[in-house]
């Protein structure tokens, strides 16, 4: 049955609409990522034009991968994804059963919940989730930059003698790697790089199951992790 939202707004529109940790609980296998989908769609006819949706989950792998079946359900349909995604087409991630995508951001708690947290023996510095932001209907996807781009998508992989990251951009979800011997001012940016950041690389071959970057390649940071990502050159 439909949710009423519409009717629940009074026919206001929003320029932000969140749902946190929803989806996961509602029609556990009963036809679960259609209806979810449905109700995101649902949700999407609250948000005013240049607005968004957000959408947070578990930062789990089953979670995860329900929330990236349901993105794929909303892509099929027109819907544009503003983050974290910089493409448009199925989400790479679905591919291996092992995979996932999640965010991790810093946090400052508030006092009370930090004197909780150490009262506990907690230690809480970030937090991790599993997102999405979702245009409203009729908005297109944002090209991505001009360039190799890649949102990192993993923490700093061990490596002996390399240092490795998980990237997802417009060639799909692959490594990404550079020697330590290789190490220069043009790429030093990927020895501090974080899980969110979005990222320019220029000079890497293929290797193996991903990309390996040498002394020439050249590594920026375009957009911080939870940042907005800029425009293609000659846009905005």
């Amino acid at each position: 049955s439909r949710t009423g939202l519409a009717a629940l707004a009074g026919g206001r529109r929003f320029d932000l609409v969140s749902m946190g940790h929803v989806l996961n609980e509602l029609w556990k296998g009963q036809d679960e990522d259609r209806r979810r989908a449905e109700l995101l769609e649902e949700a999407l006819g609250l948000v005013a034009p240049g607005g968004s949706l957000l959408v947070i989950e578990p930062a789990l792998r089953d979670t995860s991968r329900a929330l990236l079946r349901v993105r794929d359900l909303l892509v099929e349909r027109g819907a544009a994804v503003r983050a974290p995604c910089l493409f448009r087409g199925p989400c790479p991630a679905l591919l291996r059963e092992t995979d996932w995508c999640h965010a991790e951001r810093p946090v400052d708690p508030p006092p009370l919940v930090a004197q909780i947290g150490k009262a506990a023996g907690l230690r809480k510095e970030a937090v991790k989730m599993s997102y999405l932001v979702v245009a409203p209907p009729g908005e297109a996807w944002q090209a991505p930059p001009a360039g190799r781009v890649f949102r990192i998508v993993s923490e700093p992989l061990p490596s002996k003698g390399r240092l490795r990251y998980m990237g997802c951009g417009p060639e799909g979800r692959m490594g990404l790697s550079l020697q330590e011997k290789h190490v220069r001012l043009e790429n030093r940016a990927f020895e501090r790089l974080l899980r969110g950041d979005v990222v320019e690389v220029t000079g890497a071959e293929p290797r193996g199951d991903g990309l390996a970057l040498g002394e020439a390649s050249t590594v920026k940071v375009l957009a911080p992790a939870g940042r907005p990502v800029p425009p293609p050159r000659g846009e905005g």
